[in-house]
C-alpha cells in the first residue's frame, strides 16, 4: 500500500480560532472608537445649535429701533425675538424703560434638529443709564448624556441715540 504524503501545510483550527478572536476583537475596538465619534458629533451639533440661537437673539434684540427716549418697545420685542412668548406684552408697561430699576424677563423656545431649546433673556439695568445688560440663556436636554445643558450670553446694548444723552 502507498501512502502520498503532502509537503504542503495547512492553517490548524485552532490558529483559526485564534485569528478570528484577536479579528473580533479589533473590530470590537474599532466600533466602540466610531460610536464614540458619533456621540461627540451629535454632542457638537447640539452645542453648536444652542450657540447660534443664543448669537440669534442677541442679534435680535440689538436690530430693534432704541431710539426711543421712552426705552424699548415690547411690541418690537415680541415682534422681532422669534419664538418669543406674548406675556411680555401682558406685563406692565408698552416700554422696557431706560432708567427703571427691575429687570424685564422674555422666555421663549426653538426647535432645532428635533431638541427643544429653550431661551430666556434677562435686560438689567447698566450704569450708566443708557446702557441695558442683555443675558442671553439658552438650556435643552442632552440626548448624548441625558442631562440638561445651558449655554448663556451677555453683552451690553446701548441707545442708538448715544450723543443727545451725553449732552444732557
Amino acid at each position: 500500500m502507498k501512502t502520498i504524503y503532502s509537503q504542503e501545510r495547512g492553517f490548524s483550527l485552532l490558529e483559526i480560532v485564534i485569528a478570528i478572536a484577536l479579528l473580533g476583537m479589533v473590530i470590537i475596538v474599532v466600533c466602540s472608537v466610531f460610536a464614540y465619534g458619533l456621540q461627540a458629533i451629535k454632542k457638537g451639533q447640539q452645542n453648536s445649535a444652542a450657540l447660534n440661537i443664543a448669537n440669534k437673539k442677541l442679534d435680535e434684540i440689538s436690530n430693534i429701533a432704541m431710539e426711543d427716549p421712552n426705552g424699548i418697545l415690547k411690541i418690537d420685542l415680541l415682534m422681532n425675538v422669534e419664538g418669543c412668548d406674548s406675556a411680555i406684552i401682558n406685563a406692565e408697561g408698552t416700554f422696557i424703560p431706560w432708567d427703571s430699576t427691575g429687570n424685564q424677563e422674555i422666555n421663549g423656545s426653538e426647535k432645532v434638529g428635533g431638541v427643544n431649546y429653550k431661551f430666556k433673556i434677562d435686560i438689567d439695568n447698566y450704569e450708566p443709564d443708557y446702557l441695558k445688560k442683555i443675558t442671553v440663556q439658552v438650556k435643552w436636554f442632552d440626548l448624548v448624556l441625558k442631562s440638561e445643558k445651558t449655554l448663556q450670553l451677555t453683552t451690553l446694548l446701548a441707545r442708538k441715540n448715544f450723543d443727545t444723552i451725553i449732552t444732557k
